[in-house]
């Protein structure tokens, strides 16, 4: 079986000159175009991603084939044409530019044979820890702007699925599924081929996370939450501003869809070094195994719902729901939550409210699981994090009572003790007096005669004291067995 992308969080392009010690752990993104890899036909040359793997030695590396970054900037070797060009486009603002001659049998042949032969030669390189598959605009599925005849797109993304899995029987690979072009149908092809999907389009709030037309289910969130059913991983690029805000939002939009792979441009990255903690939360989340990690991030669309694509509607809910009623941005609901918490990073994108204590339901496999909720009481002036141990599948409820509600996030417990209770303040300071007397006695001469009767009052008082212990014990007793009783 195939296996699937390793988490993490890569820099676009890969310029490792942008690397930066204020990040986290960074992995690398990096595409070769195939007319510079295959100058000449049955010809390939290596070297330009031969050198670029061993400099990036020690760290993750994603390579790809890039086909046609964009508009009129076809990669295909020109020995492929004959003379000729790409397919045409006809109409449109880009009219007279070209694109890549996808299901023209000679094109076809030519790039079924150069992924053969890059799969032959980086399959079983452990210097590529990933693939990703590359084919229309910006490499990704999207064929805007090349004119109302785009010669079946569909058909060729279907194709390359089938080429690079036969290419690459045992390294993880992701198709950039972002366009609209059967989103749906690439998704559970790849998926069924043990190929994950990437989104190039991570926003908190979009059009593109539901589809109602042409395919019912074929938005973004709808695809990554089958995803996540199937057990499958899910990778994003930014479709955000690298401002905190959207920054903060869009990682939480991302967990809770399922991502495990994270690929940005270095003012992104910046960002979300910037904002303390969420690069490390990501990556606690993203290596938490699918299915033992548990999110509720209160929100709601701001977007319209009538339209054929519209933003999700609700909360994101991962394995976890709760009482809160959910509210967007600029909700009768939202405008209610007092300003001090809607102008935070966490209330700016959405805002939960419960009438009474915060309910929690886990609905995750069989075992402990540590709990972080953040949330505020209504008399409160900024959020507060509480931390629970809960098992699970189960319905807890915290002693919140009404509350406004930000998120809850749940990932499997880390096995450590609880402390131990504070000792009694009475019988600790009366069991250092004992320790204390003991110490004095022991510390006598014993032999001399002049110490004898100063050693005797010393027993003495030990011996009141070893008494008011057991008063004192007994009492305490008392005391629970009365309440045991009347409770």
């Amino acid at each position: 079986m195939r296996p699937l992308p390793n988490p993490g969080i890569f820099l676009m392009h890969g310029d490792m000159a942008q690397l930066k010690p204020t990040w986290g752990e960074c992995g690398l993104w990096r595409w070769f175009t195939w007319a510079a890899l295959n100058p000449a036909q049955n010809r390939y040359d290596w070297t330009a991603v031969d050198a670029y793997l061993d400099k990036a030695a020690g760290r993750p590396v994603t390579i790809s084939l890039m086909l046609y970054p964009d508009i009129d900037q076809d990669c295909t070797p020109l020995w492929v044409y004959n003379g000729g060009e790409g397919w045409p486009i006809k109409d449109g603002a880009y009219a007279g530019g070209t694109f890549p001659k996808w299901n023209d049998w000679t094109f076809d042949a030519a790039l079924k044979e150069m992924i053969g032969q890059f799969g032959a030669r980086y399959d079983a390189d452990p210097r590529v820890q990933a693939v990703w598959i590359c084919t229309a605009k910006y490499g990704e599925t999207v064929t805007d702007g090349l004119g109302s005849d785009t010669h079946n797109p569909g058909r060729f993304f279907s194709n390359m699925l089938n080429w690079y899995a036969a290419a690459f029987p045992t390294k993880p690979l992701m198709i950039l599924n972002t366009g609209p072009t059967d989103r749906l149908a690439l998704s559970r092809q790849a998926w069924d081929l043990g190929i994950c999907a990437k989104f190039n389009a991570l926003n908190r709030d979009v059009r593109t996370h539901v589809m109602v037309r042409p395919t019912p289910g074929g938005g973004h969130a709808e695809i990554a939450q089958e995803a996540l059913g199937r057990g499958m991983p899910t990778g994003f690029e930014h479709y955000y501003q690298e401002s905190p805000n959207e920054t903060y939002w869009a990682i939480l939009t991302m967990l809770a869809l399922g991502g495990t792979v994270l690929d940005l441009p270095a003012k992104h990255l910046d960002a979300l070094a910037a904002i303390p903690g969420l690069w490390d939360l990501a990556l606690d989340v993203m290596e938490t195994p699918l299915d033992r990690a548990g999110l509720f991030v209160a929100r709601d669309t701001a977007l319209p719902t009538g339209d054929w694509e519209h933003g999700y509607i609700g909360p994101w809910k991962r394995r976890i729901a709760t009482n809160a009623v959910c509210y967007a941005p600029g909700s009768a609901g939202y405008k209610a939550a007092p300003t001090w918490l809607t102008g935070t990073i966490e209330g700016w994108g959405g805002i939960g409210r419960t009438d009474g204590p915060l309910s929690i339901t886990l609905d995750l496999p069989a075992g402990e699981y540590d709990l972080e909720v953040v949330y505020c009481p209504p008399e409160g002036a900024e959020w507060m994090t509480f931390l629970v141990t809960a098992t699970a599948p189960s319905t807890i409820t915290l002693p919140t009572g009404a509350c406004w509600l930000h998120r809850v996030i749940a990932l499997p417990a880390t096995g450590e003790p609880e402390p131990p209770p504070p000792p009694d303040p009475d019988l600790d300071d009366i069991r250092r007096d004992i320790e204390t007397l003991a110490a004095l006695t022991g510390s006598l001469d014993m032999a001399q005669d002049a110490q004898a009767e100063r050693l005797a009052e010393l027993d003495a008082a030990l011996v009141r004291l070893e008494s008011r212990i057991q008063s004192l014990e007994r009492a305490m007793q008392g005391i629970h067995d009365m309440t045991a009783a009347t409770a």
